[in-house]
């Protein structure tokens, strides 16, 4: 019933190229991306919810941090990228967010990429379609309805009004190399969304 939100940056620097033996730059582009991780995460920590007992939380990663050329010692890049990607609570919104690190990328004559950007949803739970769907899942299934939250981002969040509920068969290890569906939670599903649409 409630849906994470998905922030997804990319932080360019630039630096001259030169001999490191000459002391050629003067911007060290590893240093550099390595703390704005620093100054990001301190930053983010008073904006976002990253402590709670029920793991219910927002969370900041830097999937990625790429500067300069395996093997290639004497030479200083001219280029650092670094990923980040937050996932936020539906209370967490963009909109505190954002443009603060906008800010701190300006300031350090740093690029920004918004690459995605969709706040959490919360689905009001006494939508009659959601009453129509559990209902459904209850004819469908035999059992009652367990309404959770969604650690993963989800495209749930681009249902209008905020009204997605992410559902279905069952499984192992999204995304994992070794992902499964259990075939025989299909059936139920399908048994569901019959009941459900026959109520709408």
């Amino acid at each position: 019933m409630q849906n994470r939100g998905l922030i997804r940056l990319q932080i360019d620097a630039h630096g001259p190229r030169g001999h490191t033996g000459l002391g050629a730059s003067s911007r060290d582009l590893s240093r550099l991306l390595v703390g704005v991780c620093r100054d990001l995460e301190q930053m983010l920590t008073g904006r976002l919810t990253l402590e709670n007992p029920s793991g219910w939380r927002s969370q900041i990663g830097f999937p990625y941090l790429r500067v300069g050329e395996a093997g290639l010692f004497n030479v200083s890049p001219e280029r650092g990228l670094l990923g980040i990607e937050i996932r936020t609570v539906p209370h967490d919104r963009l909109a505190s967010i954002l443009p603060g690190i906008e800010d701190y990328c300006r300031e350090r004559d740093l690029g920004l990429t918004v690459v995605a950007r969709e706040d959490g949803i919360a689905c009001d739970p006494d939508s009659p379609l959601v009453r129509a769907l559990l209902d459904g899942i209850r004819e469908g299934t035999g059992v009652e309805p367990a309404t959770d939250r969604k650690l993963a981002a989800t495209s749930a969040r681009f249902a209008p009004g905020g009204r997605g509920i992410v559902w279905g068969q069952s499984g192992i290890g999204p995304h994992a190399a070794g992902e499964r569906h259990f075939l025989p939670s299909i059936l139920p599903y399908y048994q569901a969304l019959g009941a459900f649409a026959r109520r709408v």
